[in-house]
C-alpha cells in the first residue's frame, strides 16, 4: 500500500467569521461561492453553531447531566459573551505561499462582504504574539484567551499534519466521571457519543430546513443541537451532529438513541441522507433496502470476505455467523 501526503504548505492562515442567524442564507451563498472559485485552496470550510463551539469552550454543568437537560438559553447566552462568539461562525484555512494567501484573502473577505460580523484571520506569527500579550491582561480575561489560544495552536499543528487529541476531548463532554486529560481514550472510559451524520445540499432553502430540523427535534427530546457544516465541495456539505450522553444513565442513552433515530428516520424524509453510519446504527439502513441490492450486497461480501474480516455486521445484512447486537445499554 503507498499512502501519498500532501506538500506541508508554506503558509497557513486561519478564518473566523461571525454570522447572525438572520444572515445564513448568505453565509451559505459566499461558501458555495468560495469552494466555486477557489477549490480545494481553502480546503473544508465550517460553518457551526453557538453550542457546538461552546461545546469546545466549556464543561457540560454537572447538575444538568445528571438531570438530563439541555442547556439553558441563559447560559448560552451568558458563555457567548464570555468567549466573544456569534449564532454562528464560519471557520476555514487559506494553503499556500504569502501571494497566494494574500489573494484568497481578499477574495475572501469580497464574498463575505453581506456578513456585517466580524472577520478575524490568523496565523501563526499573530497566535504567537498574541500567547506574548495573553500574560498581561486582566486575569479573568486572560485565563478564557488562554484557552482559546491553545485551541487555535492545536488546531493549526493539525492543519500542518501533526494530530492532536483536541476533537477527542467532545466526547468526554457528559462523563462525570473523568475529565478529557492526559491519555485519552474514550472507549475505554466509557464516553457517550453517537454521530448522526447527514448530508446537505449547499443552498440556502435546505440548509435552513435542516438547520430547523435539527433545533426541532433537540427540543423534542431536550437536548443541545450541536451543529456542524463542513463543504464537501462546492455542491455539499456533510454535516455531523454529535449526540453525547451520560453512559452511566441507562436513560440518557436511551434517549440519545431514540433521539439518533428520530434525526435518521425523520431526516431521510426530508432528503438528508447519511454519508455514515456506526455498527448500532446499520439496523436502520438495512430496513429500507429492498431484497435485490441486498442479495447484490451479500453476494459481493461472501466474494471478497468470506470469513468476514472486514467492517463486521456494516453495509451488509448480517449472516447467521455475525455477532449479535451489542448495541442495548450496557452499564
Amino acid at each position: 500500500m503507498t499512502i501519498k501526503l500532501a506538500p506541508k504548505s508554506k503558509e497557513i492562515e486561519l478564518f473566523f467569521i461571525n454570522v447572525l442567524d438572520s444572515e445564513i442564507n448568505d453565509a451559505v451563498i459566499a461558501i458555495k461561492k468560495l469552494k466555486q472559485s477557489l477549490g480545494n485552496t481553502i480546503g473544508g470550510i465550517n460553518l457551526m453553531n453557538q453550542e457546538r463551539l461552546l461545546s469546545m469552550l466549556m464543561e457540560y454543568p454537572q447538575e444538568k447531566i445528571l438531570d438530563r437537560s439541555a442547556l439553558s438559553a441563559e447560559l448560552v447566552n451568558k458563555k457567548m459573551k464570555q468567549h466573544m462568539i456569534a449564532p454562528w461562525t464560519i471557520i476555514g484555512a487559506v494553503y499556500g505561499d504569502k501571494k497566494i494567501v494574500k489573494a484568497v484573502k481578499s477574495i475572501i473577505k469580497e464574498n463575505m462582504k453581506p456578513i456585517k460580523g466580524r472577520k478575524l484571520f490568523l496565523n501563526k506569527g499573530k497566535i504567537a504574539f498574541l500567547d506574548k500579550v495573553v500574560n498581561f491582561l486582566p486575569r479573568f480575561i486572560g485565563l478564557d484567551l488562554k484557552d482559546t489560544l491553545k485551541g487555535l495552536k492545536e488546531l493549526v499543528s493539525i492543519l500542518n499534519g501533526t494530530p492532536q487529541n483536541t476533537a477527542l476531548k467532545l466526547a468526554y463532554w457528559k462523563n462525570i466521571h473523568i475529565k478529557p486529560e492526559g491519555n485519552l481514550n474514550p472507549n475505554r472510559d466509557e464516553c457517550g457519543l453517537i454521530w448522526y451524520a447527514p448530508l446537505v445540499e449547499i443552498h440556502p432553502k435546505k440548509v435552513r430546513e435542516y438547520i430547523d430540523f435539527i433545533k426541532s427535534t433537540s427540543k423534542q427530546f431536550d437536548i443541545s443541537p450541536l451543529i456542524t457544516l463542513t463543504t464537501v465541495d462546492d455542491l455539499c456539505f456533510d454535516s455531523t451532529i454529535p449526540i453525547l450522553f451520560n453512559r452511566k444513565d441507562i436513560e440518557d442513552q436511551k434517549r440519545a438513541h431514540a433521539y439518533f433515530e428520530t434525526l435518521f428516520k425523520e431526516g431521510k424524509k426530508l432528503g438528508f441522507y447519511p454519508y455514515r453510519l456506526g455498527t448500532n446504527s446499520m439496523e436502520f439502513f438495512f430496513d429500507d433496502l429492498d431484497d435485490p441490492y441486498k442479495n447484490i450486497l451479500t453476494v459481493i461480501k461472501k466474494a471478497f470476505d468470506k470469513d468476514e474480516l472486514f467492517a463486521p455486521n456494516r453495509y451488509a445484512p448480517k449472516s447467521k455467523k455475525s455477532s449479535t447486537d451489542k448495541r442495548l445499554y450496557n452499564v
